[in-house]
C-alpha cells in the first residue's frame, strides 16, 4: 500500500509515537542495570565513544602488526538478558524487519 501526503505524515507520526513509547517503557530497566561499558543504552553516553576508542585500538593494533577482533551483541540475547519482557523484543523486531534506508 502506497502512502502520499497527509497519509505518510499521519503514519510518520503514529510510529514515531509507538516507538517512543515503547523506548520510555524499557529505557528505566535497562538504565539501572547497565554497566558503564554499555554506553549504547546510557543517558550521556554514546555508540561514538565506543567507536572512537575501536578505531584507537585498531589503529594501534595496526602499528604493531596485530590481529584486531570485535564482536556485536545479539540484540535480542542483550534485552532478554536485561529481563525486558518478550512482548517489548518482538515489537522491536518487528519494527525493524524488512526495514530499509536509502541515502542519496
Amino acid at each position: 500500500m502506497a502512502c502520499y501526503g497527509s497519509e505518510t505524515s499521519s503514519m510518520l507520526y503514529t510510529y514515531k509515537l509507538f516507538t517512543s513509547i515503547i523506548k520510555s517503557r524499557i529505557k528505566r530497566k535497562i538504565e539501572n542495570n547497565q554497566p558503564i561499558e554499555k554506553a549504547r543504552f546510557r543517558s550521556g553516553y554514546s555508540t561514538v565513544d565506543h567507536l572512537y576508542v575501536v578505531n584507537q585500538v585498531t589503529e594501534r593494533f595496526q602499528e604493531y602488526n596485530k590481529e584486531v577482533h570485535t564482536a556485536f551483541i545479539y540484540f535480542k540475547k542483550a534485552l532478554e538478558h536485561q529481563d525486558i519482557l518478550a512482548k517489548y523484543i518482538r515489537l522491536i523486531k518487528e519494527i525493524y524487519t524488512e526495514g530499509t534506508a536509502k541515502i542519496n
